[in-house]
């Protein structure tokens, strides 16, 4: 059951992230019209939701693009066209978008995974869309290919509502320009990204004793030891923190905050370590 989401963009990219099975896919495909809603409704300008013109609206690149494999760039984005219903004259154009006029007249089954993964989002912005979303576009590509990807969504994004699906976070900390955080079919929190890095710590201190467990402290949200060396993420402030520690009689050395990440956060803000 995927419910009680309301979500007001503009253009820009989002990081929609989250755990396998938190509902990303079903997300998108709600957005875009794969999935019949049952209630609520997508207000893009006055376009009326799910109407013709409605489809026209967005782009979809999804996790497996299904490709014409026998088919060259060319004939593949022509017959995009065919369906919806724009002039061919675009492949050209959309082709050196995404660096693939070189590869007009290839036959799709002979390109990398990259360019595979170029040409379906070939396919998603040729009728100029408003709204573009990726589910999970980085899956299987090399360093190169996701830097290159990253470019030309950050190309496209000066215009376009764009929003990528992911759960492989660190892809995104650098593209990205607000997060969503989603997890048991519900958009959970949108931030940037260093909102929420602000919002969660990392503290690492020595103490004399090495049998203390800390994850029963209402502050702490995660604890690890080694030895006598501690690891405790809160999001609690460095304060609030020493002020526990000294509370509870122990004194501490070589207290430290650790720079967070997004994936950091992320784990911490959803409690999934």
């Amino acid at each position: 059951i995927y419910s009680r989401n309301s979500l007001h963009l503009s253009s820009g990219i989002y990081g929609l992230i989250g755990p396998n099975g938190a509902g990303k896919t079903t997300f998108l495909s709600i957005l875009c019209g794969l999935i019949k809603n049952d209630s609520g409704t997508i207000e893009i300008d006055e376009v009326k939701f799910l109407s013709d013109d409605f489809y026209h609206v967005f782009g979809y690149v999804p996790q497996s693009p299904a490709l014409y494999v026998d088919l060259t760039c060319n004939e593949f984005l022509e017959y995009i066209c065919a369906l919806k219903s724009i002039d061919k004259n675009q492949i050209d154009h959309t082709l050196k978008l995404v660096n693939l006029y070189d590869q007009k007249y290839i036959k799709i089954k002979k390109l990398s995974g990259g360019m595979k993964q170029r040409l379906s989002i070939a396919q998603a912005i040729i009728n100029d869309p408003q709204i573009l979303l990726l589910d999970e576009p980085t899956t299987g590509l090399d360093p190169i290919e996701r830097l290159r990807l990253k470019n030309l969504l950050r190309n496209l994004s000066k215009n376009k509502i764009i929003i990528i699906s992911t759960h492989i976070i660190q892809d995104m900390e650098r593209l990205i320009d607000d997060v969503l955080i989603m997890d048991y079919n519900r958009v959970l929190m949108r931030g940037s990204a260093s909102e929420f890095m602000e919002k969660f710590h990392q503290f690492t201190f020595d103490l004399d004793r090495d049998d203390l467990d800390f994850k029963s402290d209402p502050l702490i949200v995660e604890a690890d030891r080694i030895k006598n060396h501690y690891e405790i993420y809160t999001y609690a402030s460095e304060s609030e923190v020493k002020a526990m520690l000294e509370t509870k009689g122990l004194a501490y050395r070589n207290f430290a905050s650790v720079k967070m990440t997004l994936e950091d956060a992320f784990i911490g803000l959803t409690g999934k370590y």
